[in-house]
């Protein structure tokens, strides 16, 4: 179901003055000695029925031997889940704590603490959490429709009050009850994905809902500037753990930039349509065609960061638009997706909120006019996709353009789109057995 909106249902001289300045430098030195401390607070990555993995960063002065604390009671966290720091490549200045957690119940609720079994100098400042805002929730059993929430947004991560107002925005709309998922459609950190920025503009932005929200992320072009993907190395993959293996369900990618995962009743493919060549018979499209040969699941959810159809600060319909990207997702992607029965599709990019008619084989460059898409049996439905007012949408393909994380911008008024906005924003998808609501959330 998909509503209006629109609801988818930043010179001294003298030798005695040179001589006061390296004593006072010696004593600055030995009073102020290196302060142990959480640089990154803690956040969930791969979460599946059975498992979990805790990240966390702090500075070199904490102890490598990372621990997590955690139980189903507040308070008493009897069980403890240990693994040892690493420093990552792109800051020699901090180490990464990565702890998985497994052989865990499906659908519970666990507290944890985070910090390291030595402690630190003082200990608590190597620690993190054991307050009942720190807690995860595993996924429910595949295949079971049990009704979850899960929060989209993209291009956000530029630091500004406008990506906190679109923050505060869920927070307000969600209240006590907060998504099951984040989901990340791309540009989550601002302006070349360096690690500091990923630092100030996400970790720092969102600390209170990664503590508790599984973050599933795709790589925007912003990212990409500070990355390897054929290597997997760079800011961005240091600070994420992606499944490769099929950890968290799906055919095993072997690669983080691009993967797939189950949710109750959903499968979720995540693609990387920056990097990974997006060429028929290319490796990322031979397991896209795997992958969905491979689900039987309810919902087929699939997400990127460049728009197959999109009229915002970017244009699908100009082939040098983002080095042939938008036209590549389109002609070569999309028939996959919807042959392999992709329900919705949502990508970033565009700064703006679009959200299409359901679709089928719209593929050709430029886009046709809304009179021709119609006539050749490309909309299947012209209606709001509303149940209170024309009915919700049953067949076809959905697009959602969720680029308007931060700042906006665009025209508006590609054919294919029933709705679009030029104002920032999130979407809300609520998962409900067999009914999707997509709202978007100004």
């Amino acid at each position: 179901m998909i509503r209006k909106t629109d609801s988818l249902n930043r010179v001294a001289k003298g030798k005695v003055t040179l001589v006061l300045s390296c004593a006072l430098l010696m004593l600055l030195t030995s009073v102020l000695p290196a302060v142990a401390a959480l640089v990154r607070e803690s956040y969930l990555q791969l979460t599946t029925p059975t498992s979990v993995t805790i990240v966390w960063r702090t500075n070199l002065t904490c102890f490598n031997d990372s621990r997590v604390e955690y139980g189903t009671v507040a308070g008493n966290l009897d069980q403890i889940a240990t693994d040892t720091a690493s420093i990552p490549l792109s800051n020699s200045n901090v180490k990464d704590h990565i702890v998985t957690i497994n052989g865990l119940s499906p659908g519970t609720q666990y507290f944890y603490n985070v910090g390291t079994t030595s402690g630190g100098d003082p200990p608590s400042n190597c620690e993190g959490g054991g307050t009942t805002e720190h807690y995860f929730v595993t996924a429910p059993f595949v295949g079971t429709a049990t009704p979850f929430t899960a929060w989209v947004v993209g291009d956000s991560g530029d630091g500004s009050a406008g990506q906190q107002n679109v923050r505060d925005a869920m927070l307000a709309e969600t209240g006590a009850t907060p998504p099951n998922l984040f989901l990340h459609v791309g540009d989550i950190a601002y302006d070349d994905g360096f690690d500091a920025e990923f630092t100030s503009n996400h970790f720092a932005i969102y600390q209170d809902i990664l503590r508790h929200t599984p973050f599933w992320p795709t790589l925007g072009n912003h990212e990409a500037r500070s990355v390897n993907t054929a290597m997997g190395t760079g800011p961005y993959y240091e600070a994420h753990v992606l499944p490769t293996s099929g950890e968290a369900g799906g055919v095993p990618s072997g690669t983080e930039a691009y993967y797939s995962f189950d949710y109750a009743n959903v499968h979720f493919i995540v693609l990387d349509s920056m990097d990974s060549s997006r060429a028929p018979g290319s490796a990322m499209l031979n397991w896209l065609q795997a992958d969905l040969s491979g689900t039987a699941q309810e919902w087929v959810i699939a997400y990127f960061h460049h728009p197959p159809y999109t009229k915002g600060t970017h244009d699908s319909d100009n082939a040098a638009d983002s080095g042939g990207r938008l036209v590549d997702m389109r002609e070569d992607v999309l028939p996959i997706l919807e042959a392999g029965g992709v329900d919705l599709v949502l990508a970033g990019h565009s700064h703006i909120y679009e959200r299409s008619y359901p679709l089928a084989g719209a593929y050709s460059t430029p886009t046709p006019d809304f009179g021709t898409l119609l006539s050749s049996g490309n909309i299947l439905d012209t209606g709001d996709g509303d149940p209170s007012g024309n009915g919700a949408y049953q067949n076809g393909t959905v697009y959602v353009v969720a680029g308007h994380g931060s700042f906006t911008g665009g025209p508006g008024g590609h054919p294919v789109m029933f709705f679009d906005e030029v104002a920032a924003g999130s979407v809300l998808l609520d998962v409900n057995g067999s009914k999707l609501t997509g709202r978007n959330l100004r």
